[in-house]
């Protein structure tokens, strides 16, 4: 299946639930031209995924544009969390974020499917995106405290939880120039993580 997002200036996207296979993956990408989503960097996500699994974002709807879709602002241009896993990510263009250009990682809740014991993110391919100008990382991928827990409060009771792990994740052939915080950050993979042939400035 293809979800198409049409060309021009769009709103935010929030998908949920959205869930192909693993050879027939669900296909959301531009349509009949660039896409431009922009939001106050106050708050909320150019793009947002949760509980989804098996998709792939892509920007190479438009032959004659290279970045095919642009998020401007926003506290975070793409999100995925909620739980999602395998999934990939190309041809995006970030820039001006209220925080992260793109944030990869689904935090610890009261929700015990999220905790480390019960949860892996994995098959990840993030590439060929254009990441600039944000507040904090360029790309944030997976959580910053695999090390030690992390202390939520459910119903009046304050607990410490792990964060989840991730596996196979590759993050290639990115430019991520100017980010406030680190260029490419990857935390928490056990397993088959491979960072290349990207390109950071300042």
């Amino acid at each position: 299946d293809v979800i198409c997002l049409s060309a021009g200036t769009n709103s935010r996207k929030y998908f949920t639930n959205i869930r192909g296979t693993a050879t027939n993956p669900v296909i959301i990408r531009n349509c009949g031209g660039p896409v431009y989503i922009t939001g106050a960097t106050s708050s909320g996500f150019g793009i947002n995924f949760s509980q989804s699994q098996y998709f792939h974002l892509t920007g190479t709807g438009d032959p004659g544009t290279f970045y095919g879709i642009e998020i401007e602002g926003n506290n975070q241009g793409i999100d995925i969390g909620g739980s999602s896993s395998d999934f990939e990510v190309d041809h995006i263009e970030v820039h001006g974020t209220g925080y992260a250009g793109f944030a990869i990682k689904t935090n610890p809740s009261c929700n015990t499917g999220t905790w480390r014991e019960n949860y892996v993110m994995e098959n990840i391919k993030i590439h060929d995106n254009y990441v600039y100008g944000t507040t904090g990382e360029g790309l944030y991928v997976g959580n910053s405290h695999y090390h030690f827990p992390v202390e939520i409060t459910c119903n009046g009771v304050t607990t410490k939880v792990w964060e989840h792990s991730l596996r196979n994740v590759e993050v290639y052939n990115n430019i991520v120039k100017n980010a406030g915080r680190d260029g490419v950050q990857v935390g928490g993979v056990i397993a088959g993580g491979k960072i290349y042939n990207n390109r950071i400035y300042g």
